[in-house]
């Protein structure tokens, strides 16, 4: 094992969006505000949408699934962090996603551009509104006899990822969701619907597979140009992509706890959550071993402390 840190930047997907995510962040940093400002102009010819507006202006209701904006807005903030916390001197060695987050980190590796990524997720948006795939994800926290015993099965649902020990999360139709939900209620067992109207990883997303695939092979992938991509999918490091890849992490499986365990193994981490609400950073806390040197550095949470948080993380890292 390596004793010399390495640094990985997390990106996190759908769910873990809000209204006024990153604000204090487009409000104080200027690489910040001009990133999503770019973000901002491309999607807006693509849609005729402002992502600045639908963050920071809109009514802050409690239920924001409107996937045309969503998508793209994660990407755009995750995209910002990242090429802030570049501009200050922070190389990452390794980028890491998890479902629409990775596509933000072949972003980040330099595989696609941004405007690529804002394009194919769109596109994705509109796939999966044009063939009305509804549905939803829930995280279920303290689980784990019912993971043990596939229990999501009974209600016809999709495993998408084991996050850590007891902590789940599955994907399915609303009607079968909300009777898992109900059962697992009863039995007390913690669980949080994620603000997502569509059912990704699961089969209910077949139906756009040869059209999205169709035309994400129009597009040239390049090879990882600005640093080493891990497929959270594959529990590689991949230098370059095919196109298909786009689809496979919308409808695959993750096993977050033996992909920290692998990165765990090879050397002592320092792992930076670009996502907009911390989960990464969360997810990592929970698989890092006992008395790990590794740490765990999250930026933006919706309490809007990212400006303070970027400062200090800024400070420990530059002087290692």
């Amino acid at each position: 094992m390596s004793n010399k840190p390495k640094i990985i930047a997390l990106f996190s997907g759908q769910g873990s969006h809000y209204r006024g995510m990153g604000k204090e962040l487009f409000d104080l940093n200027p690489i910040f505000r001009t990133e999503m400002i770019k973000a901002d102009r491309y999607v807006q010819k693509l849609i005729g949408r402002s992502l600045i507006d639908e963050i920071y202006t809109l009514e802050n209701e409690f239920v924001w699934d409107d996937l045309l904006v969503t998508h793209p807005a994660i990407i755009a903030i995750e995209n910002a962090v990242y090429r802030m916390i570049k501009e200050e001197g922070i190389q990452p060695d390794f980028v890491l996603g998890n479902s629409l987050g990775e596509y933000s980190a072949l972003i980040a590796a330099g595989i696609i551009k941004l405007e690529e990524g804002l394009e194919i997720c769109i596109e994705q948006a509109k796939l999966i509104l044009k063939y009305r795939i509804e549905g939803g994800m829930t995280a279920v926290i303290n689980g784990k006899n019912t993971r043990e015993n596939n229990f999501y099965k009974k209600f016809n649902l999709t495993l998408v990822s084991d996050n850590f020990k007891g902590h789940y999360t599955v994907t399915g139709d609303q009607t079968n969701l909300k009777n898992f939900e109900s059962e697992l209620q009863r039995a007390s067992i913690q669980f949080v619907r994620l603000n997502v109207a569509h059912p990704f990883h699961s089969n209910l997303m077949d139906e756009l597979k040869e059209e999205y695939v169709q035309f994400l092979s129009y597009y040239p992938l390049e090879q990882s140009i600005e640093t080493t991509f891990i497929s959270g999918i594959y529990n590689r490091e991949m230098s370059t992509v095919e196109a298909e890849y786009f689809w496979n992490v919308t409808r695959d499986y993750t096993n977050f706890t033996e992909t920290v365990n692998s990165l765990e193994e090879k050397s002592v981490n320092y792992y930076l959550d670009l996502g907009p609400s911390g989960t990464m950073a969360t997810f990592i806390k929970y698989n890092l071993p006992d008395h790990t040197l590794s740490k765990v550095f999250p930026i933006l949470t919706p309490f809007h402390h990212g400006n303070q948080n970027f400062n200090l993380i800024t400070k420990q890292l530059l002087v290692h």
